[in-house]
């Protein structure tokens, strides 16, 4: 597993050589690179309800980014790897590679088209849980004055390599209106629908029986959301964000509603140090009563119920920096309406170039 991880670090080292760029290119092309190297305490490593189990942990982070200028177009690439590796327990360690990208051009002055993409493959070592999730979206943007109107159309997946059951694909359609409020403020609306078609077969509970019965027909879920962000960025950067969601499914224990409210803030103070908070609190209701245990999820990390974050970085010289991160999460665990508590704190140092 290390090995892997770091032929991937070597080869996005010789990526970000700017010597391989000419002179003319360079006035076009920008790379940023950061590595970051620590140690973490994790209080509740397989993000148990009722055993939890603590272990130290040193983590690797590689983040590459690559982008494009030239008159009306803009492409941006992306590289982000992870890898934790535990002191004790050697069956959490685990990697992962985030490849990303954009690329929009503006047709005329008010019209702006473009595409995203995000591929990611996460790989246990000793797990066989590896999967592969994609996220390609295309989107027409029309500015005007200081607002923007979008609509988008995503496709998105999710294959795990060793299993079908927890596999799905996503048709989404979105449309987002920003607007700036003065100088300093700005909101942003979205609403987006998407059906949601599983590999698996939807599943029904017959109380009489008190079991849970397989459906001759597969799982779909029809999600949809609406979401209002305010930012502010003078002194302070600012940020929070409603969001309201709903999911109706053909299969037990899968429609829900939930409210959530998240808040990211940063500032600089005194001495170079630099402070950010995230935070989210998050309320979900089941339609059904949860009466039978299901498994939706194998990674529990892929969600984020109610959590707050705390970062202090000081940069040491103009390209290292120190970084200590505490966290706190209450999580919705792959077993629906059941929660977890986990909390982690990390130092970390990190080299810019």
């Amino acid at each position: 597993m290390i090995s892997s991880f770091l032929k991937i670090v070597i080869c996005f080292l010789l990526l970000t050589n700017t010597s391989v760029f000419s002179q003319s290119q360079k006035k076009s092309w920008t790379i940023k690179t950061r590595i970051q190297h620590g140690v973490e305490y994790d209080n509740n490593i397989e993000e148990s309800r009722d055993f939890a189990q603590s272990d130290g942990l040193m983590k690797l982070v590689l983040n590459s980014k690559l982008k494009y200028f030239q008159n009306k177009w803009f492409v941006q690439l992306n590289y982000h790897g992870g890898m934790q590796y535990y002191f004790a327990s050697q069956f959490e360690n685990k990697f992962s590679h985030d490849f990303s990208g954009a690329v929009s051009y503006w047709q005329s002055r008010r019209i702006r088209i473009g595409g995203n993409f995000h591929t990611r493959l996460k790989a246990y070592s000793r797990r066989n849980w590896d999967y592969f999730l994609t996220d390609y979206e295309t989107f027409i943007s029309f500015p005007f004055s200081r607002s923007e109107l979008t609509f988008y159309y995503t496709l998105q997946g999710l294959n795990y390599l060793s299993y079908d059951q927890f596999d799905f694909g996503v048709n989404k359609f979105a449309m987002a209106f920003q607007t700036k409020l003065g100088k300093y403020n700005t909101i942003r609306l979205k609403g987006c629908l998407q059906n949601i078609n599983f590999v698996r077969y939807a599943l029904s509970y017959d109380p009489q029986l008190e079991e849970i019965l397989i459906k001759g027909q597969k799982q779909k879920d029809k999600n949809s959301y609406f979401s209002f962000q305010w930012r502010y960025q003078k002194k302070w950067l600012l940020s929070t964000e409603y969001l309201y969601q709903k999911n109706r499914s053909n299969s037990y224990g899968f429609s829900y509603q939930f409210h959530r409210i998240t808040l990211s803030a940063a500032t600089h103070f005194k001495m170079g140090l630099l402070m950010r908070l995230f935070a989210g609190l998050q309320r979900k209701k089941y339609a059904e009563a949860l009466d039978k245990l299901i498994v939706t999820e194998l990674d529990s990390e892929r969600e984020r119920s109610n959590f707050v974050i705390l970062d202090f970085s000081k940069d040491l010289t103009g390209h290292l920096s120190a970084l200590i991160r505490l966290s706190y999460y209450y999580n919705e665990s792959p077993i629906p309406g059941r929660y977890y508590r986990k909390s982690l704190s990390s130092f970390s140092l990190e080299y810019r170039f």
